[in-house]
């Protein structure tokens, strides 16, 4: 019986000192505060809610990545983003968040590199998602199949 008990013991008192060798790589990544409790789509379709406080946010393709140090949250959200183009000069990754400008249900979060690509996710407060929305921060890519 203390061989099970013992290997869980050893994973619970790893788990800190994994999530601080994964927070100072994360210091330099941009901040955002998120205002009220909102719903997301992660990368599987299924929706998460984040709740209101500081996150910092990394674009990883079409994820933003939301890193939290609170310990009564997951450390790490990945929600689901549509990359696209914006025409802002950078000097590094920028993060912003914002309320949609029709729809006061909607909110949308972006993450703008310095070469001119981006990634912004729509959520919601209500949880309801909201369809053919269009963006605040970036123009989305449409790519032709016809030669």
């Amino acid at each position: 019986m203390a061989r099970l008990i013992l290997p869980g013991l050893i994973l619970v008192s790893a788990l800190p000192a994994f999530q601080e060798s994964v927070w100072p790589q994360a210091a330099d990544l941009p901040i955002i505060e998120i205002p009220v409790p909102l719903h997301f789509l992660d990368a599987s379709g299924d929706t998460v809610k984040l709740p209101p406080g500081t996150y910092r946010v990394e674009a990883d393709g079409p994820v933003l990545k939301l890193l939290r140090d609170d310990p009564t949250h997951p450390p790490a959200v990945f929600i689901a983003a549509q990359s696209g183009v914006h025409e802002e000069t950078l000097k590094e990754t920028t993060v912003k968040i914002g309320p949609d400008k029709h729809n006061p249900d909607l909110y949308h979060l972006a993450a703008l590199l310095t070469d001119g690509t981006g990634f912004e996710a729509v959520g919601s407060k209500s949880g309801v998602q909201a369809r053919g929305t269009e963006y605040s921060f970036i123009r989305a890519r449409i790519f032709s199949t016809q030669p």
